[in-house]
This record gives C-alpha cells, structure tokens and sequence, in this order.
C-alpha cells in the first residue's frame, strides 16, 4: 500500500454477501440467530437492537462499542438487510488505528468473518449467500485546496479551482482468473468555501459479477482474498494520492 497512513483518516471495511430478497424474519429465526451470535463471539456481537425501533431498513442488527481515544464509538457489527448480510470492520476511526497489529491489512480476518456467515447461516436455514463483496470505506485527507488538480488529474480533465463539490460513481468489471469481479467505486469531497481544506471520501465495492446458487465459506474467502489484491492498486489508479498534502 503506498498511500501515506497518515493521511488515512478512517478506514472501514465490510464484509458482506447478498442474498435472496426477504421481508422478514421470523421471530423464532431472530431469536435463534441471537443465541448463536451471543455464543459464537459475545464481544463482536455485543448490543442487540430492534431495527424497527431505530426505523432502520435492516430486518435484524447488532453493534459494537470501540473506545477511540477518549470517546466510546457504538457502530454496527452485522446488519441483516432484505437482500444482504454485512460484517463490518472498523480499522481506523477518527485517526486513530484500533486493531492491535497496527496494520491496515484485513486478509487475515477473511477466514474468520466468512466463518461467522456460516454460523449466520446455520442459524436462518433458509439463507443463501449468492454474491460475495468486500467493502472498503476509506477517508483521506485533509487535503490543501491546490492539490484537487493533482488528485484528481486520473479522473478529469477539466480544471477543478472553481468546483466544491465532487461526486463520482463508476462500475469496473474485471477479470481475474476465469471469474469476473464488480469494483463499484465512489469518489466525493464537499468544500464550504473553495479555500478550505478538505477530505476526501472513498468506497471500493469489490464482488463477483456472477451470481451463485449459493456460496461456500471457501469461496467467499477467495472473493474476498481477490480483493484485498485488488484494493490500494484500484485506487493508485483512480486517484494521485502520493504524497499529496
């Protein structure tokens, strides 16, 4: 990764499969998936919620407090959505790293994450994981306002002195191997006042383009593996990060 970590203000990353549309779950499913969830990793899965409550889309929910410097930071842990099941992991938040290696590489949860989506899977019996992704939400910055050209140099040719506001949404499909992979990226920056400073926002979806019938906990790991290869490189070649500053 040649990005400066000092210019990695957030990093967050999800693990996630879709899934066949439902409406709901039912409340034995609910109560099933909690006492394995609570069993299987009580302190990834620590608060559980009542999405309703919260007038969330997500069918079932659970959080994690993560303690950043001074401040207790509660951020879901798994989101059980109509179409999808999502782990997330939050490596940097506000600046600060909290995982104990230091390092902002997250292959080696793969394993344990597609595990735990086995485990979900045990519990709701009729589950199915057609599509594998893995999410990386990055923020960088700040930046000066002088260095938009620069940064954005891969992406526009026209001048960017006089734009604020930038939102950016492309799809790449790419072959690795004999399987095709989604990387669904999103690039946006928000400036008050053009002389400010400001940070830019970053989220690479990459998945398999090809649906299965239903997902094997080794081959959503290689997905996944896929696109640990395929991330900081994805985004060398959208953006000039550098050293930029």
């Amino acid at each position: 990764m040649s990005i400066p970590n000092n210019l990695i203000q957030q990093f967050v990353v999800q693990f996630a499969c879709r899934t066949p549309t439902r409406k709901q779950l039912q409340s034995a499913e609910k109560k099933a998936l909690e006492n394995v969830l609570r069993e299987l990793d009580p302190d990834f899965f620590q608060l559980f919620e009542d999405p309703a409550s919260a007038n969330t889309q997500q069918l079932f929910q659970v959080s994690k407090q993560h303690v950043v410097g001074a401040s207790t930071i509660t951020m879901p842990s798994l989101m059980f959505s109509s179409n999808s099941v999502t782990l997330l992991h939050p490596v940097k938040i506000a600046g600060q790293t909290l995982v104990t290696t230091g390092s902002l590489e997250t292959k080696d949860q793969n394993k344990p994450m597609s595990e735990k989506l086995f485990e979900i899977q045990q519990a709701v019996r009729t589950l199915k994981y057609q599509r594998a992704g893995k999410i990386f939400e990055v923020v960088l910055g700040p930046f000066e306002k002088e260095s938009k050209s620069k940064l954005f140099g891969k992406m526009f040719s026209m001048g960017l002195d006089d734009i604020g506001e930038v939102n950016f949404t492309f799809a790449r499909y790419l072959k690795v191997g004999d399987q095709w992979y989604n990387l669904q990226t999103v690039v946006n920056y928000q400036q008050a006042k053009l002389e400010d400073r400001f940070v830019l926002a970053v989220r690479v979806d990459i998945n398999n383009r090809n649906l299965a019938n239903s997902l094997e906990p080794g081959q959503i790991v290689q997905i996944w593996d896929c696109a640990d290869s395929l991330i900081w490189k994805h985004i060398e070649n959208v953006l000039e990060i550098g050293h930029t500053s």
